[in-house]
């Protein structure tokens, strides 16, 4: 087989163990942050319902759902249902590992989908969220360190290609997704 074996120290294979588990980083921290960020969610899509709900123009409820992410494992969130008349909408968390996002939860109606992303309060499209540098030849100059400022997250409606952007989640705004995925 061709396997040179090197004497090696303990620590070295306890760092190597250490590194597998993702280091210090608290997975189990992460996924409760998450789901908090999706109750919240949820609330702020009560209240916006709250006048048709009282009504019994809408009936909401909550099943359960079984998420698997790396890192986390399965773990157990709820997924939001809207009835209106005969149309069911389903608020389906996705996950909290979502490139350039901390969350996201898609709004599945009979005629669409759309997405909520749980992204940095001051974001206005997807390109604010990612950056990416390309260079040919030579390195990529290293832009200078800025301070880390406290990022304040907020639920955004990430509207249709090739625009992209983020929106406010207002009344308003989840009202017109819930009007879209239904075809209303």
């Amino acid at each position: 087989m061709g396997y040179t074996m090197k004497a090696m120290n303990t620590s070295s294979f306890d760092d190597f163990v250490k590194r597998q588990q993702g280091g210090s980083f608290d997975w189990t921290k992460e996924r409760d942050e998450w789901l908090r960020n999706l109750e919240s969610l949820y609330k702020q899509v009560e209240s916006f319902l709250l006048q048709y709900v009282t009504s019994g123009e809408i009936n909401l409820r909550y099943r359960a759902v079984t998420l698997n992410e790396e890192h986390i494992g399965s773990y157990e969130a709820k997924q939001l249902i809207i009835s209106i008349g005969r149309s069911e909408i389903h608020l389906e968390p996705i996950g909290t590992f979502i490139i350039g996002a901390k969350g996201r939860v898609d709004i599945v109606g009979p005629n669409g989908r759309a997405q909520l992303l749980l992204v940095d309060k001051k974001a206005e499209n997807t390109r604010s969220l990612i950056r990416v540098t390309v260079t040919f030849g030579e390195k990529a100059p290293v832009p200078a360190p800025q301070p880390a400022e406290p990022v304040e997250y907020a639920w955004k409606c990430l509207t249709r290609p090739p625009a992209r952007d983020l929106l406010d989640l207002t009344r308003e705004s989840f009202h017109q997704l819930l009007m879209e995925v239904s075809n209303g």
